[in-house]
């Protein structure tokens, strides 16, 4: 055997070797291609084809220069053709590989993405250019009742919005496929009958050739912040008709407290004339009432043992008389003037004291009527001095006046109670009976019968009309013949 063919034996069991290993490289890639990719594979097969014809072609031309033997030839051919079998299908192999992964990334883009819409809490919708829809998550369809996509699929999601804003959904719907987008509030019904705010954002979706193929809407309910909104509005409407009503409430009070000063300016004027006026005719009546008195003193005194005991008797009621005139003319005149420029006389006092320079001036009464007073600690108060005198006096003499059987026993005491002072002034006295708590401190009102009438009924009003003037409360707790606690307050 000679060398050449050798060779070409040995060409040939290589070529075959190679060939076989290709081939089965080949099925193995078959099986790696997807069917989609089937028809790309073949046009793959045929392309390496083509190029193995140009091979044995060329080497058909290149045998009519090189002088070989026929089966060198050959044998070179057909390793040669094995060999680029071999580099085509490690190429289509790789290709393959590559296309594959790339879709396998691409299932698992879409996949992640679909898990994301369908658990989106806000709806997802696609919808086509004639209005019907194309998909919808499931929040969506939650949103329209519908138990599946099936349901609404294909239908025209228009008929789903409520007519007050369908015609501007539609034109939402046709500015987005003309490139545009927007918002949109509206009000949709379910398919069983429940009716929901929803709040759409549109966009338009495109292919990779740039072309809108569909409207992409995100959309989330807004029911609780549209009744919220309602009720919001709601209440501000009547806010605003309280506000109107109180408006015109203090417009009218404005209006009634213009009147209510300007009668309190003539109420105050009034007052001050008729003070001024009872001023002037107490002082002027306590002379004539004193002349009286006077002249019936020395009638009396010049008249004893000239007249029998009937005429002297008429003398001293007459003279009685006066002198109780004048103690009325003196307590009304005491009247008139308390609270006269009340304010400019206001000061720092001290209770105890003013009490002992009170039953200083009462020392007289007090020993005539073997009276015992007693009191407390008293505190500072801010008041007018004289006025407060004058109330002390009035209570204390009207406890030694109106005394029982025993010597009378007076106590003063004071205790705090929050921002006032509660003042006490006690008696053992005859007591006044319920009925008369409230009238004892009127004028000229006095408690009927008895040693009551030694009173000319104006002390305890003068009583009152200081308390008023100091801002407090006086008021009597007592019961008939077991003695009274006469109480009155002060700021503290």
């Amino acid at each position: 055997m000679t060398t050449s063919s050798l060779i070409a034996i040995l060409l040939l069991v290589l070529g075959a070797a190679v060939m076989s290993f290709a081939v089965a490289r080949g099925r193995k890639v078959g099986g790696l291609v997807p069917a989609e990719l089937k028809r790309r594979w073949r046009a793959i097969i045929g392309l390496m084809f083509f190029f193995l014809a140009g091979y044995f072609g060329l080497i058909a031309v290149m045998m009519k220069w090189v002088a070989c033997s026929i089966e060198v030839i050959t044998g070179v051919v057909f390793l040669g053709g094995a060999v680029y079998v071999l580099i085509v299908m490690d190429l289509v192999r790789d290709t393959v590989a590559k296309m594959q992964s790339s879709e396998e990334s691409l299932r698992e883009r879409e996949k992640l993405l679909r898990t994301i819409i369908d658990t989106e809490p806000e709806c997802v919708k696609l919808v086509a250019r004639d209005g019907t829809l194309v998909n919808m998550n499931p929040a969506g369809l939650e949103m329209l009742q519908a138990g599946s996509l099936d349901m609404i699929k294909g239908k025209l999601i228009y008929n789903a919005v409520d007519a007050e804003y369908r015609g501007a959904f539609i034109k939402l719907t046709r500015d987005v496929f003309n490139g545009g987008s927007g918002n949109l509030e509206f009000m949709v019904t379910g398919l069983k009958g429940r009716k929901l705010w929803l709040e759409t954002h549109a966009v338009p979706l495109r292919n990779d050739k740039d072309e809108i193929i569909a409207l992409l809407g995100i959309t989330r309910d807004i029911t609780r912040r549209k009744l919220a909104e309602d009720a919001l509005k709601a209440r501000t409407d009547e806010l605003m008709q309280a506000n109107e009503r109180l408006s015109k409430t203090v417009q009218g009070l404005t209006m009634a407290d213009e009147q209510l000063k300007k009668y309190s300016g003539e109420l105050e004027r009034s007052n001050r004339d008729l003070e001024q006026f009872a001023a002037v005719a107490s002082h002027d009546l306590k002379s004539p009432v004193l002349a009286i008195a006077a002249d019936l003193k020395l009638f009396e005194k010049r008249s004893r043992g000239r007249l029998d005991d009937e005429s002297m008797g008429l003398i001293k009621e007459a003279l009685a008389s006066a002198m109780r005139l004048d103690e009325l003319v003196s307590d009304l005149l005491a009247y008139a003037r308390v609270g006269t420029d009340f304010q400019q006389h206001i000061k720092s006092i001290s209770m105890t004291k003013l009490l002992d320079t009170v039953m200083a001036g009462l020392k007289e009464e007090c020993e005539r009527a073997q009276c015992k007073i007693t009191a407390g600690e008293l505190p500072v108060i801010a008041a007018d001095p004289t006025l407060m005198a004058q109330l002390l006096q009035n209570l204390i003499s009207n406890g030694i006046k109106f005394h029982g059987g025993a010597p009378p026993q007076i106590g003063v005491s004071a205790e705090r109670a929050g921002a006032e002072w509660i003042f006490s002034v006690s008696d053992n006295g005859i007591g006044i009976a319920a009925e008369h708590h409230e009238m004892i401190f009127e004028l000229f009102r006095r408690v009927p019968g008895g040693q009551a009438r030694k009173g000319t009924g104006i002390g305890l009003a003068i009583c009152k009309k200081i308390i008023d003037r100091h801002g407090g409360r006086i008021w009597v707790e007592s019961e008939h013949g077991k003695g009274s606690v006469f109480k009155f307050t002060v700021p503290a």
